[in-house]
């Protein structure tokens, strides 16, 4: 009986550890990603920045 509990409380800590390492790397992968899409974000208020100068050049011209 002793040894059932122990196995079942053996595999609840190896479940919780795994769980904390999942988080972990969920957390890292996130912050990484959501750094990358701020870069990208940037770039594309840029991009946009430019296209608006060049529409207002065509209006401009037309």
């Amino acid at each position: 009986m002793g040894g059932i509990i122990y196995s079942v409380l053996a595999k609840y800590s190896e479940s919780r550890v795994r769980i904390a390492e999942a988080a972990g790397i969920a957390a890292a992968f996130i912050a990484e990603h959501t750094e990358m899409n701020r870069q990208i974000l940037t770039r594309l208020e840029v991009l946009d920045g430019k296209l608006s100068a060049v529409e207002r050049t065509l209006t401009d011209i037309h």
